[in-house]
């Protein structure tokens, strides 16, 4: 096997027929993963080392002593063979990024130094080669502007201590630049494209990279276009190496054109303004419709409750002379007359009544007072006062044992015309069919503020369809029954449910036709109510 000379640098022959070099630098540069070579001045190679020979896919008895046009082929040779011959006329530390082409055929990027030594006697020159493979570098720098390329994403190094700036083809796009057109040299100008609002701003950002208070700094931040218009970008600032005391020497930057998002947020925030202004406007036209309801709403409950008051006085005077004439002696049929003038008196009053309850009710003039009521006691005194009104049209009317803890917080007087409203109703609506009327009381768990009792009146009446349902609570609607030939001014429930829902109650109603109807009127139960809760019985 052929000798690999190295002058100088191993212990193999020199040119002089001395041993020279050292065992341990050769051990070193053969097991190096950079590749040498050495040419003396006629070019014939003196030295190879084993990653030159991995390199060429070739030993090194077909390359030492050989010219590099017979190693590598004219077109391979003739751009080294320059560098050689400047390396031996004396120009120090030569750099240069070659294209090679390995044993296969396959192109092989080296980052190559070229140096000259001179020794021997007479004295000789002898130009070495130190190359880097950086093939698997390129590729990945391909790679990696392939994709940032394909996102849009501008790169670009600075280095402080050189003052050498690199970017990518991207970042130069950006701002509407070639390459072509926008040499090496000009485009450390590339920050004198900031916008005048925000070149400060961005002096700060690289202070605090300078003063070492940040290693990543992200912004945002706007810059002219070649043509004039503004571009929108998102840059993320980072320090790649620092010297010793901290300072920053190598600068990277990533930089991405937000110019749409920034339209997007721009419509975005004028589509809000615009959203925020509207409703607005319709808050206050809500609030001038509701004024202009309440006072509507007053005007009619003032109105409701000054004609009852003025309707009840002549009527207590015509209920009176009724009375009277009861008490006289006359004939039967002007009796009968009598009475049916008073019981038609008697339900024009009843009907006042409720008006003036409804229009109270409305207005918020009634002052309840909360206490603690047991409902046992009160569901005695109703069926007491009802009893005879369900016997009279052959009603069952029973309420089934009541809890005797069953107390709630409500205002006794109006809870028992609720309740007496909803018993009244189930009765006079089973007088056509001979039925049933059951009170029960049951516990209802938790409510929003705490503990609650359910009062439930049900019956075996005619019942009602979802139409007539929804339509239940509204004022002056009997859903059909005036032409049923029952009395009754429409109004009932609707003062029964605010009633209720003014003592922090709810009023529930289910239905079937033909069935029934179940009322479950809920309240809160009475907090610590004690032995001594009030009972009012008739």
């Amino acid at each position: 096997m052929a000798q690999r000379r190295a002058p100088d640098i191993s212990a193999q022959a020199t040119p002089d027929g001395r041993q020279a070099g050292d065992e341990q630098l050769r051990a070193m540069l053969e097991s190096h993963p950079s590749w040498v070579c050495g040419v003396d001045e006629a070019m014939r190679y003196v030295y190879v080392n084993a990653s030159f020979c991995r390199l060429l896919e070739r030993p090194a008895e077909e390359i030492i002593g050989r010219t590099a046009d017979e190693v590598l082929g004219m077109r391979q040779s003739a751009s080294r063979w320059d560098m050689l011959r400047r390396s031996l006329a004396g120009e120090p530390d030569l750099w240069a990024e070659r294209v090679g082409v390995d044993g296969e055929g396959r192109d092989r990027v080296s980052w190559v130094r070229y140096h000259c030594v001179e020794y021997g006697t007479p004295p000789r020159k002898y130009a070495y080669s130190f190359g880097f493979d950086i093939t698997e570098l390129r590729q990945a720098q391909q790679r990696v502007s392939a994709v940032t390329q394909g996102v849009g994403v501008g790169l670009w190094e600075y280095s402080l201590a050189s003052g050498a700036f690199e970017c990518n083809e991207v970042l130069l796009a950006l701002l509407g630049h070639a390459g072509s057109d926008l040499p090496e040299g000009r485009r450390r100008g590339l920050g004198a494209r900031l916008d005048a609002r925000d070149q400060e701003r961005y002096r700060q950002r690289l202070a605090h990279l300078h003063e070492g208070t940040v290693s990543d700094e992200v912004g945002t931040f706007r810059a002219i276009h070649k043509d004039g218009h503004t571009v929108w970008f998102e840059e993320r600032l980072r320090v790649l190496a620092r010297d010793a005391q901290g300072r920053p020497l190598r600068v990277a930057g990533v930089v991405q054109d937000i110019s749409r998002l920034k339209a997007r947020e721009h419509e975005l925030e004028t589509l809000n303004r615009e959203l925020e202004s509207r409703i607005a406007q319709r808050t206050q036209a809500l609030a001038l419709a509701k004024q202009e309801a309440e006072r509507a709403n007053a005007a009619k409950s003032e109105f409701l409750s000054t004609m009852s008051h003025e309707l009840r006085t002549p009527l207590n005077a015509i209920l009176g002379f009724g009375q009277l004439l009861a008490l006289s002696a006359l004939p039967a049929q002007a009796a009968g007359q009598v009475q049916q003038m008073m019981r038609a008196g008697q339900q024009l009053l009843t009907l006042i009544d409720e008006i003036l309850d409804l229009a109270a009710v409305e207005s918020g003039r009634i002052a309840l007072r909360f206490e603690a009521v047991a409902l046992a006691a009160l569901v005695e005194e109703c069926c007491g006062m009802l009893r005879p009104a369900a016997q009279a049209a052959g009603v069952v009317l029973e309420a089934q044992d009541i809890p005797a803890d069953a107390v709630v917080r409500a205002d006794y007087a109006r809870l028992r015309q609720a309740l007496l409203n909803l018993v009244a109703n189930a009765i006079k609506y089973n007088a056509a069919r001979p039925g049933r009327v059951r009170i029960r009381v049951e516990h209802s768990g938790p409510q929003a503020a705490g503990e609650a009792w359910r009062l439930q009146v049900s019956d075996t009446g005619r019942g009602m369809d979802a139409q007539q349902l929804a339509r239940l609570f509204e004022p002056f609607d009997r859903l059909g029954a005036e032409r049923s030939g029952i009395p009754g001014s429409g109004i009932g429930l609707t003062i029964t449910k605010r009633l209720v829902e003014m003592m922090d109650g709810s009023i529930e109603v289910s239905s079937t036709p033909g069935v029934g109807s179940v009322f479950d009127l809920c309240l809160p139960a009475a907090i610590n109510p004690g032995p001594d809760a009030p009972v009012r019985a008739a």
